[in-house]
């Protein structure tokens, strides 16, 4: 949070993502490409944390080397978290989850179905809502309305 001073040089009380320097009372610069968070310190300040897509490599931000990675750390050729509903297998290969799931811990079992959907344990997938007039099954119940739209 940055307001002018009478000076006209901006002084702020708090940064975004950078440290703020007390000395000068103005956000500090990363000084790496792709860099998310700073450490306070030296200016300019050193990488904390990288962009998504990148890894922290001695303080600098390299690409991440697996497609469709979000996160790698030391070894830019081991991921650790994928983009959007995919997951990480062996650190080496981001693969999507089934259709309609949200989030999985491996391909083939979802943790969180898709809005409107339900994880059907019977089938191991996820699925509508089987009662009609239904708006959410109760979870892992695609049989049991918790909320519906009768009136």
């Amino acid at each position: 949070m940055c307001d002018l001073a009478v000076d006209g040089l901006l002084k702020c009380s708090e940064c975004i993502h950078t440290p703020l320097d007390p000395k000068t009372s103005r956000c500090q610069v990363c000084g790496t490409p792709n860099c998310k968070k700073c450490l306070p310190g030296e200016s300019p300040a050193p990488c904390q944390e990288c962009d998504e897509g990148f890894g922290l490599v001695s303080q600098t931000c390299q690409p991440c080397k697996v497609q469709g990675c979000a996160a790698c750390d030391d070894d830019t050729a081991t991921c650790t978290t994928c983009l959007g509903n995919a997951t990480v297998v062996n650190g080496t290969a981001c693969v999507p989850c089934p259709a309609g799931c949200e989030a999985c811990d491996d391909p083939a079992s979802c943790t969180y179905c898709e809005d409107s959907l339900v994880f059907d344990a019977a089938q191991s997938r996820c699925v509508p809502c089987k009662v009609p007039g239904c708006n959410l099954c109760v979870d892992k119940s695609p049989d049991k309305c918790l909320v519906s739209s009768a009136v």
